[in-house]
């Protein structure tokens, strides 16, 4: 411990001690009571003030400690990282506590001598991540510091390595939080480097997240380029369970961009495939969501003369659903006449399978909303309530018939929504 050479000068070598062995408590070794040794030998001595040597700052370079703890003008960086021999595999997490206090002196001078050469690795590292994440977060809140240029540029240089690990994925969408617009900006012009569906798929690992925040910084070229290098394989990606989200992202963000025209036909020609898909079912109600009144109906005219057979399906259902929240009034019409017509082929409407059905009363439910105050909407209750001696048994008919007895309670007693 220092305490115990306090009678000692700092920087003097080659002088004799004496001291006491001791064992701590975790059975290491220390020297207790240090003390200069007795020389009365006058040459040793003159040799011994000759090997007195003034302390000096050392470069740092990657790999090694920073320079001596006992340097009066060392930062309190480099202290902490002195003592605690923090090396490319081991940061302290005193260290990232004390960044959030530091100064932008500090600042500066940690990222330039420990941070800089290394910055690639450590992001990619478990405690090394969380050092540069505090870091930038650190630099965000300081002003007129280049720390943040500085990282930026370094991510950007490194981009593909860095983000093939979920730790420096997360250094990245500290980046996108935390930084300037102009550098969110650069950073998410890296997708633009990104070719082939396969480095998107690796970069998706990892970095699907970062991915959607990445579109929200390009402008309408660049949402163009990203969006064509994956045309051919939008079916394929819409039905992955690692991809789905964000092929979503991208789609969503194109539909009101001229080269979304370009794209849409090669969902659209295989749009009630993905509509029944576990994963594609997510983009398809996504984008009657998210489109503009033309293509929402254009997307929902795909689902005419089918809504009998889709209601009943597992997750089409949810996306019918959509359809009939988003669509016109016309067209929440025709889907329910659809369905409470009687075909030549058929012994009964197939609003009534569709009451009973675990998913397709689900539908129901939807058309008695969106119908209110409409004239269909009394079609619709006629036609299930023709039947109710066959519904009564159904525990998810009782759901439709009591809300459409809620519904005659609230009307009669004046509580009627307008």
């Amino acid at each position: 411990p220092l305490v115990e050479t306090a009678e000692l000068t700092v920087g003097e070598v080659g002088i004799g001690v004496s001291f006491k062995v001791h064992v701590d408590r975790s059975f290491r070794l220390e020297g207790r009571d240090v003390k200069r040794g007795e020389n009365n030998d006058e040459g040793s001595k003159e040799k011994g003030n000759a090997m007195v040597r003034k302390t000096r700052r050392r470069a740092v370079t990657e790999g090694s400690i920073a320079g001596d703890d006992k340097d009066e003008g060392a930062t309190e960086g480099e202290k902490l990282m002195s003592l605690k021999h923090i090396t490319n595999e081991k940061f302290s997490d005193e260290l990232v506590i004390a960044v959030e206090s530091m100064d932008a002196g500090d600042l500066s001078a940690l990222f330039d001598k420990q941070l800089k050469t290394r910055l690639s690795t450590l992001a990619q590292q478990p405690v090394g991540s969380k050092v540069v994440v505090a870091v930038i977060k650190r630099a965000a809140r300081l002003d007129g510091i280049n720390v943040e240029e500085k990282i930026a540029r370094m991510v950007m240089a490194n981009f593909k390595i860095i983000c093939s690990t979920k730790q420096g994925c997360a250094v990245v969408q500290a980046c996108l939080e935390n930084f300037y617009p102009a550098n969110k900006v650069m950073l998410a012009e890296q997708l633009l480097e990104l070719d082939t569906v396969d480095e998107f798929s690796v970069f998706w690992v990892h970095g699907s997240h970062i991915f959607s925040m990445m579109l929200a910084s390009l402008d309408e070229s660049g949402l163009a380029m990203v969006g064509f290098s994956l045309s051919g394989h939008y079916v394929t990606l819409s039905s992955h369970i690692r991809h789905y989200k964000p092929v979503r992202a991208l789609l969503v963000s194109l539909v009101n961009t001229d080269s979304f025209n370009e794209i849409l036909p090669e969902v659209e020609q295989e749009l009630v495939s993905l509509a029944c898909n576990k994963f594609g079912h997510f983009i398809i109600s996504a984008l009657i969501e998210s489109s503009p009144s033309s293509i929402k109906s254009r997307l929902i005219s795909n689902f005419t003369s089918k809504i009998a057979t889709l209601s009943i399906h597992q997750v089409c259902h949810a996306v019918i659903v959509t359809a009939l929240e988003q669509g016109t009034a016309s067209t929440q019409a025709a889907f329910i006449e659809e369905v409470c017509t009687v075909s030549t082929n058929q012994a009964d409407m197939a609003v009534i399978k569709l009451t009973k059905d675990r998913y397709g009363h689900v539908v129901v439910l939807a058309m008695l909303k969106v119908s209110r105050h409409k004239q269909v909407h009394n079609v619709l209750k006629a036609s299930i309530l023709c039947k109710q001696d066959e519904l009564i048994e159904n525990e998810f008919a009782a759901k439709v018939m009591k809300t459409i007895k809620t519904e005659f309670h609230n009307r009669t007693s004046g509580n009627y929504s307008k």
